[in-house]
């Protein structure tokens, strides 16, 4: 198998990001894998306000929401999460410790 490599990945938002380096690009993932994956970055990532930040580009009312406020979780606000360079760093070695190297969808 592949090695998982973030930092491919990393100009993604952040689920993308993870999911595309532990899946591959584009990969469709099923309750399983995407509810492992969801679980590992909400108490691996999310947790810390420096690991996640909000894309340049985010409109200023999603700006405005903290970052480690529930509403932050809403669907139609994760395109605007990206990781921090920090981020990317703890999420590489969060995915590779779960992981292993890249997986196939099931």
């Amino acid at each position: 198998m592949s090695q998982i490599c973030v930092y491919n990945h990393s100009h993604k938002d952040y689920f993308r990001a993870a999911k595309d380096s532990v899946f591959g690009a584009g990969a469709f993932l099923e309750t399983y894998d995407y509810s492992d994956l969801q679980s590992l970055l909400n108490e691996k990532i999310r947790k810390n306000r420096h690991f996640v930040c909000w894309a340049d580009d985010a409109p200023p009312q999603v700006k405005a929401i903290d970052i480690l406020s529930p509403r932050s979780y809403a669907k139609c606000h994760s395109k605007w999460l990206k990781l921090t360079d920090m981020g990317a760093g703890r999420l590489q070695r969060v995915l590779v410790n779960h992981y292993g190297t890249m997986q196939e969808a099931s």
